[in-house]
């Protein structure tokens, strides 16, 4: 059960890259992390380490959390939060609930300010946030294939695509 346990881990995927090596926290510990993609490896050893599966959140210092999943590995599905609900806009910018596309949220815990109005194809009108995450949604769950935008993290660190195009250019 992924709720039973003793500790809480509250971190990054850089950080926990870094400490299994320490090797200094106890069996059934839950880690929660955020901030970037977590690899199959932290992944294993998390779990060897601490019996658990991580739980990851999606999200940014903008819109807060957006899904949250317990990772098995890399390809686990993100969920939404009950109140929310994710879309996809296809490339005609249609908004539907199902397929590929970029990834749309109506959730409460964003807010007004970065959201949009879309119209979605039932014709209902909603303010939603228009990410720049390409995913995959089949009944309510995501996979992240990708960013649309130039803003991509390495290490937990945002980096813009754009200024280290222009410095190399230098």
């Amino acid at each position: 059960n992924d709720f039973d346990f003793d500790k809480i881990i509250v971190s990054s995927p850089a950080f926990l890259k870094r400490v299994m090596l320490l090797n200094i926290f106890k069996h059934n510990t839950l880690t929660i992390s955020a901030g970037g993609a977590i690899s199959d490896l932290v992944i294993e050893n998390v779990k060897k380490s601490f019996g658990k599966n991580i739980f990851e959140i999606f999200g940014s210092t903008e819109t807060g959390f957006m899904a949250g999943r317990f990772v098995e590995n890399q390809a686990s599905l993100w969920r939404c939060p009950v109140e929310s609900n994710f879309y996809v806009a296809s490339e005609d910018f249609t908004i539907v609930d199902k397929g590929i596309g970029v990834l749309v949220i109506d959730s409460p815990y964003i807010s007004d300010d970065i959201k949009k109005d879309v119209v979605l194809a039932d014709s209902r009108k909603i303010r939603a946030f228009v990410s720049e995450d390409l995913v995959e949604l089949n009944n309510g769950t995501l996979k992240l294939l990708g960013r649309i935008g130039r803003v991509i993290k390495i290490e937990d660190n945002r980096v813009s695509l754009d200024y280290l195009q222009s410095q190399l250019i230098k």
